[in-house]
């Protein structure tokens, strides 16, 4: 079967699942890692797919302990080749995510970015400059249908 078609046979079970949705734990379980193996990736195997995964460079806030973490890595050769930020679905996605995708991003030297609710993906790429200095990316949507 072609990529696309089972893309389109994913985005088929959206509505039977989406209903059965209720937080991003969800969301991530029942439509995102689906997403990642139809992409060709192992989600049970920690050498390709990190969860939480937390960039170097990436600190807490000042006299915050919170630790900032990107929910999916998928590595190459043990390093970060797409970010995925995931919220929950039909949750809006808003400027502020991006950001925060935009802030994992820099810090890992990730080649692509995906910002999604498992319904809408928002996929991101940045200049190879812009990776090689970890500046923060001036963001390319990258259009999808």
């Amino acid at each position: 079967m072609a990529f696309i078609d089972k893309l389109n046979e994913l985005a088929n079970k959206i509505p039977e699942r989406e209903e059965h949705i209720k937080n991003e734990i969800d969301t991530k379980q029942y439509l995102i890692i689906p997403f990642i193996r139809e992409l060709g990736y192992d989600p049970d195997d920690p050498t390709e797919v990190q969860l939480e995964y937390v960039p170097e460079g990436i600190v807490a806030d000042a006299g915050s302990r919170q630790i900032y973490k990107v929910d999916y890595a998928i590595l190459r050769d043990r390093k970060p080749i797409i970010l995925i930020e995931a919220k929950k679905a039909r949750k809006k996605l808003t400027r502020e995510d991006i950001d925060q995708l935009g802030n994992y991003y820099a810090a890992s030297g990730a080649q692509f970015g995906i910002l999604t609710d498992g319904i809408e993906y928002r996929f991101y790429a940045s200049s190879p400059r812009a990776r090689r200095k970890k500046e923060r990316p001036s963001w390319r949507s990258i259009q999808t249908t």
